[in-house]
């Protein structure tokens, strides 16, 4: 409640009047303020929504991305014919999906001499550095942060081919205790079903 006081020859009711009009106009200028300031967060959150989806939909179109890695194979084919003669012939070339060499009648993966665990240690490193040097105190830094582990992850031959080798091995489910590497896990789930 609001006192003011006037003179006695004062209206009273008039005053009261052109008080009562200026609180009405000001509590309708604050009110369009605040409708105004909500709009806008209806917006921000609108456009947050619609950025989540899309890094959602980055994040499944690089997990569904096929694996293509050159890697020159050498194999000999020995035939006899029939007058008890060897011929022998060499093939070499590229061969893209296949990281090793063949040895015998096996294809000899390297990364099966690197240790699933020290694969599954390196994805753990490299999300360590990617969030501490980069925000992910929200869903959408979080997927970014991911997405960069991944580009990276993909940008390295060797360490995608070490990647799922360990998938493959099931070390990875230690990925998902955190958002982060819960994407990160998906995505290289993708590149298994590739």
């Amino acid at each position: 409640m609001i006192s003011v006081e006037a003179p006695p020859t004062a209206d009273k009711a008039v005053i009261e009047h052109d008080f009562q009009t200026q609180y009405n106009a000001e509590l309708k200028r604050l009110e369009a303020s605040y409708q105004e300031k909500l709009q806008l967060k209806d917006e921000q959150i609108a456009i947050y929504r619609e950025q989540n989806t899309n890094m959602a939909d980055i994040v499944k179109m690089l997990a569904n991305r096929p694996i293509t890695v050159p890697v020159n194979v050498e194999a000999n084919a020995v035939a006899e014919n029939q007058t008890d003669k060897s011929v022998q012939q060499t093939f070499q070339g590229p061969v893209y999906g296949v990281a090793g060499t063949v040895q015998g009648d096996q294809i000899v993966n390297a990364q099966t001499q690197q240790s699933l665990s020290e694969a599954a240690a390196e994805i753990q490193t490299l999300l360590q550095q990617l969030a501490t040097t980069n925000p992910t105190s929200t869903t959408i830094e979080q997927m970014q942060v991911a997405m960069k582990a991944v580009e990276q992850i993909e940008s390295d031959a060797t360490l995608k081919e070490k990647v799922i080798a360990a998938a493959r091995g099931g070390m990875l489910e230690g990925l998902r205790a955190n958002p982060i590497g819960a994407i990160v896990a998906g995505a290289i789930e993708g590149w298994l079903e590739a």
